[in-house]
C-alpha cells in the first residue's frame, strides 16, 4: 500500500517542546494523521527554528510510524519517543549532538543509522526494542551507556567503534540473538551485566588494553565456549563468567588472568596471543 507523505509545518519558536502542553498538542496533531508517515518540516517565513524534540514528546503515541526529522534538529529528549509505535527514524543531515535517556526504548524500531555527530547519548536509549535487527553507531562515541541495548532481543551483530572505551552496566543484558561482537582495540572496562543472558554468544575475542571486566560481564551465556582475556587484564570479579558452564578462558603465560581461571576453578588454556588464534 502506498503511504503518503504528510508535511506537518509546526509553528513554534521555542527552541525545545516539554511542557504539558504542547506535548499533548504536538500528540493532537499527529493523531489525526493515523499510519501515515510524518516529516516534521520547518519553513521559512512561518516557522522558527525547531532545533529540538523535547522530553516525553511523543512518549506512548499509538500514532506515530515513521519520522524524518528535519535538518535543523539537533536535540532529541529523554524519552521523547519512548513506548510509541514508532518504526523508522531517518536523519536528515549530520547536524545532531544529542539523544537522550530512553529516546527510542520500548518501540518497534527494526534498524537505525546514527549520525557520527552524534557526540553523546544517554541510558537506556534502545531498550526493549525487541525488533531491533541493526544499528549503525556514530564513529566518536566512547561509551555504551548502562541498558543501551537491553533486552534487544533479535540483534544479531554488532560492530562497535574504535573510540569506543567503556561498554556500561546492561548495555546488551538479554541480547538473546547476538551472535557476533567485534570489540574496538581502544576498550577499556566492561561493565556488571553487560552480556549477561545472551545465550548466543560463542566466541568472545577481548582487545589488547582492556583492563576491567566487572561482576556477571557474561554471566548466563549458556551457549559460550571461548572467551580470550589478554595479559593486560588488571581485575576480573569472581562472578564475571557465572552460570556459562561451557566457557573456555584462553589466558597467557604469568598473566593476571591465568591466576584468576585458577583461583575460580574454570576451564583454561594458555595461549600465545602473538600467535593466530
Amino acid at each position: 500500500m502506498r503511504r503518503s507523505v504528510i508535511i506537518i509545518s509546526i509553528i513554534i519558536s521555542i527552541i525545545a517542546v516539554t511542557s504539558f502542553a504542547d506535548e499533548a498538542e504536538y500528540k493532537t496533531i499527529l493523531s489525526s494523521f493515523y499510519g501515515d508517515d510524518v516529516v516534521l518540516e520547518n519553513k521559512l517565513n512561518s516557522v522558527a527554528n525547531l532545533s529540538a524534540i523535547g522530553d516525553r514528546c511523543f512518549a506512548e503515541s499509538e500514532t506515530i510510524n515513521n519520522v524524518v526529522l528535519p535538518k535543523t534538529v539537533n536535540w532529541i529528549g529523554e524519552y521523547a519517543f519512548a513506548f510509541s509505535t514508532l518504526e523508522t527514524i531517518k536523519f536528515d543531515n549530520d547536524n545532531y549532538t544529542y539523544i537522550g535517556s530512553g529516546a527510542f526504548a520500548f518501540t518497534n524500531l527494526s534498524e537505525i543509522f546514527l549520525p557520527n555527530e552524534v557526540v553523546h547519548f544517554g541510558k537506556e536509549v534502545f531498550r526493549d526494542c525487541d525488533q531491533l535487527t541493526y544499528v549503525k553507531l556514530p564513529d566518536y562515541i566512547y561509551e555504551i551507556p548502562d541498558y543501551t541495548f537491553f533486552e534487544c532481543e533479535s540483534l544479531q551483530s554488532i560492530i562497535l567503534p574504535e573510540t569506543i572505551e567503556m561498554i556500561h552496566d546492561s548495555a546488551f543484558w538479554g541480547c538473546s540473538d547476538l551472535k557476533d561482537i567485534v570489540f574496538p582495540a581502544n576498550l577499556r572496562m566492561i561493565g556488571e551485566s553487560a552480556f549477561e543472558e545472551c545465550s548466543s554468544l560463542k566466541c568472545v575475542e577481548l582487545p589488547t588494553g582492556i583492563r576491567i571486566i566487572d561482576k556477571k560481564a557474561f554471566a548466563s551465556c549458556a551457549n559460550l565456549e571461548i572467551c580470550y582475556l589478554p595479559k593486560t587484564i588488571e581485575y576480573i570479579a569472581a562472578d564475571a563468567f557465572k552460570n556459562s558452564p561451557s566457557v573456555q578462558l584462553r589466558v597467557e603465560n604469568g598473566s593476571y588472568s591465568l591466576q584468576y581461571a585458577e583461583r575460580n576453578h574454570l576451564s583454561y588454556l594458555i595461549v600465545d596471543f602473538d600467535s593466530p588464534h
